[in-house]
């Protein structure tokens, strides 16, 4: 790995970086790479954030914004309307040779970031994600709050919705 990895958005990059080698030793996540994350972010589907040491992905994560159903989740109190918009974080993985190196740490700056400015130009009340089990303590950590009523099945394992309120955000963020 070299001393520089690039934080950048795939549509802003002009070339299809090399996904050909990368594996976050979770099956589901690295199904998504190369031509879906391509694709999907052409499609204007959802939002790509690579890093890149040289040309090879070691990370992705992917964003988009979408309406929660407050009377379904329970996001907010009752008194806020029953849509909800937020920006959703859907994936995030580094590739196992590189986990530990503060590379998920910031692709969460990166999609922080993307929150503050979505707020700034059409306002959300927050970032939500869909978490999986073995990450909970991961995102306590950085202040996420789980929904009680917010359990999906996906495939084999039950998720976790969490989420992060936008006046949270902005303090951190200052």
């Amino acid at each position: 790995m070299s001393a520089t990895i690039e934080y950048l958005l795939l549509s802003k990059m002009g070339r299809q970086p090399d996904f050909s080698n990368f594996k976050s030793g979770d099956l589901f996540l690295d199904s998504f790479t190369a031509k879906k994350l391509a694709k999907a972010d052409i499609n204007n589907d959802t939002r790509v954030y690579v890093a890149l040491d040289g040309d090879k992905v070691v990370g992705y994560t992917t964003m988009k914004v979408f309406m929660m159903n407050n009377d379904e989740y329970s996001i907010l109190p009752s008194k806020y309307p029953r849509l909800v918009p937020v920006l959703m974080l859907e994936q995030i993985a580094v590739d196992k040779a590189c986990q530990g190196k503060g590379i998920g740490k910031r692709l969460m700056r990166e999609v922080i970031k993307a929150t503050v400015l979505i707020n700034e130009l059409a306002a959300t009340k927050g970032l939500a994600l869909w978490v999986h089990p073995s990450a909970i303590s991961f995102y306590n950590k950085l202040a996420f709050l789980k929904i009680p009523n917010g359990i999906k099945q996906m495939q084999d394992i039950e998720l976790i919705l969490m989420f992060l309120h936008i006046d949270t955000i902005i303090d951190a963020y200052k």
